[in-house]
């Protein structure tokens, strides 16, 4: 009984070498895979990073805005001279109570 299991457990050793060997290799080959995976990703989004760029530019914006047909309008500076003109005035009116 004893020899039996003796031989048992020596030819179970190659049977066990051989199952680890083929998962390592089968993780290597894996992990190459998701490495190659990462570049191909990691070179889509420095693209996406450039489209994204060009697209919050000025000009792109200034371009869209226009084709919509929205306008800018400037503020006028006599309405700034104003609004300073009465805040002032409330100041004066405010310090003569």
């Amino acid at each position: 009984m004893k020899k039996i299991l003796i031989l048992i457990f020596l030819a179970s050793i190659p049977i066990l070498y051989l199952c680890a060997h083929n998962r390592s290799f089968r993780m290597t080959r894996q992990i190459t895979d998701l490495e190659e995976e990462k570049k191909l990703l990691g070179e889509q989004l420095e693209q996406l990073r450039i489209e994204a760029a060009k697209a919050y530019s000025y000009s792109t914006i200034e371009t869209k805005a226009i084709a919509l047909g929205l306008t800018f309008t400037p503020t006028d500076s006599s309405n700034r001279l104003s609004e300073n003109l009465t805040s002032m005035a409330n100041k004066n009116l405010s310090k003569k109570k």
